[in-house]
């Protein structure tokens, strides 16, 4: 009798926790559409100091521990956000600088693109090595990923819906890479993330080649600014499939490929936005009522699911599998999302350079995740501190704590399930891929 009512007072503070949760995020989504008024682009322009005032109000200890893992691995947590002058190097990767004014040696002076958030172009080693694929390849920050890990030698996987687009950028880079160097070694294939029977069909395809796999970049991703609520064919809201249901499922397919690949990555291009974000694990969707449906809603929803979703994968994946899991901020990035605003509210963000990057810069966080040594050490070392969430990679490349509601243990291993459960996965189906068993997805045949 004593342990039903100790189970019965249990279920009454998960429930009421739960609801705690629910009500801190609505305040949050409120607050925020109250002080901007339904203006989305402003969602954009201010997330940044939003993002500011959360992280400097998080727990103390959270920030000393994530330094102390740091300084094991020489990856540092900033204090601040520097001026490009000031950005040190991190590891062997050389980070290009502006010269000393104050060096007797005569010299060029490099103009500075941009005052404050702005650098050059990440400078990066020769990866001839590595296999990387990475989705939503023909525009933005996807674009130049691709580009730059190609230029450095790496094999690149374009996997976007618009093939024809993206031959013409292979054809086109190639033109340009003339006399620089061998070919570059790109291939172009097709992935619709609204469809999950073409995730499951693109890992199928690719695992069957029995290679190596040893960058996976989920890069792709939408935010239909001031949009209706739209639901893709498998019947999730298309924010929730595209930026997190449908990279999972990749993720997790493409195991068998990325073993074969290790040590090897899997990098989540997230956002800043999460920090503004919740997921109810009861309304995935948004149809329930709970909350008013807002893009700003589905977008920072889908963007906190996936660090957590991360986290629990981060978690899962024994450190003899040699797979390291990360998310990676590229900051506030001009790209296509802004391409349904009107005319004169896009010309706004030319406005305000200092919040703006662009795709170049915005990329910067991503290659260096992707190919800096020293990431699969700084993992491990997460892992064996037991820390609650994966790896977080700044905007200036640093590591840095996601949200609070991103540390919620509970609430992850909620959304662990929930996706495993909407993607059409078994509950055991990383340790079944992990021993070279066969895992069958509702989406696709079977892969092991």
């Amino acid at each position: 009798m004593e342990e039903e009512t100790l189970t019965a007072e249990e279920e009454r503070r998960r429930r009421k926790s739960a609801a705690r949760r629910r009500r801190r995020g609505e305040r949050k989504s409120q607050w925020l559409l109250r002080q901007w008024r339904g203006s989305e682009l402003m969602e954009i322009m201010v997330v940044k100091p939003v993002m500011v005032v959360v992280v400097l109000k998080k727990r103390r200890r959270e920030k000393e521990k994530v330094a102390e893992i740091g300084r094991k691995t020489d990856l540092k947590i900033p204090n601040r956000v520097k001026e490009p002058q000031e950005i040190k190097k991190l590891s062997c990767l050389a980070m290009e600088t502006t010269p000393s004014e104050s060096s007797s040696t005569p010299s060029t002076t490099v103009p500075k693109k941009k005052q404050g958030l702005g650098w050059n172009p990440l400078s990066l080693p020769p990866i001839n090595n590595l296999t990387c694929i990475v989705t939503g390849s023909t525009s933005g920050i996807g674009l130049q990923i691709a580009r730059q890990l190609a230029e450095s030698g790496a094999h690149v996987v374009m996997a976007v819906r618009n093939t024809k687009a993206a031959h013409d950028l292979i054809h086109k880079w190639q033109s340009e890479w003339t006399g620089l160097g061998l070919p570059l070694n790109i291939e172009v294939m097709e992935l619709d993330l609204l469809s999950l029977e073409s995730v499951s069909r693109f890992a199928e395809v690719w695992n069957a080649r029995m290679g190596p796999l040893h960058v996976l970049i989920n890069n792709a991703g939408i935010f239909s600014i001031r949009g209706p609520q739209k639901f893709s064919k498998d019947g999730y809201e298309e924010h929730m499939q595209v930026n997190h249901l449908a990279p999972a499922l990749l993720s997790i397919l493409l195991l068998p490929s990325l073993i074969r690949g290790s040590p090897s990555r899997i990098i989540n291009v997230n956002s800043v936005m999460h920090y503004v974000g919740f997921v109810d694990t009861e309304d995935m969707n948004v149809i329930s009522g709970k909350r008013k449906y807002t893009s700003l809603v589905g977008y920072t929803g889908s963007k906190l699911a996936q660090v957590m979703f991360s986290s629990v994968l981060h978690r899962r994946l024994p450190a003899e599998s040699g797979i390291s899991v990360l998310c990676v901020s590229p900051g506030v990035v001009q790209t296509n999302v802004a391409r349904d605003l009107p005319k004169i509210v896009q010309a706004g963000y030319h406005l305000i350079p200092y919040f703006i990057f662009n795709a170049q810069e915005g990329s910067r966080s991503a290659l260096f995740s992707a190919t800096d040594p020293q990431i699969p050490e700084y993992c491990e070392l997460l892992k064996s501190d037991d820390w609650p969430v994966c790896a977080f990679i700044s905007q200036d490349c640093r590591p840095t704590n996601p949200s609070e509601e991103a540390h919620n243990i509970d609430t992850a291993y909620e959304v662990w399930e929930k996706t495993l459960e909407m993607i059409g996965l078994p509950s055991d189906a990383i340790e079944k891929l992990i021993e070279g068993e066969e895992v069958r997805c509702r989406y696709g045949d079977r892969q092991e």
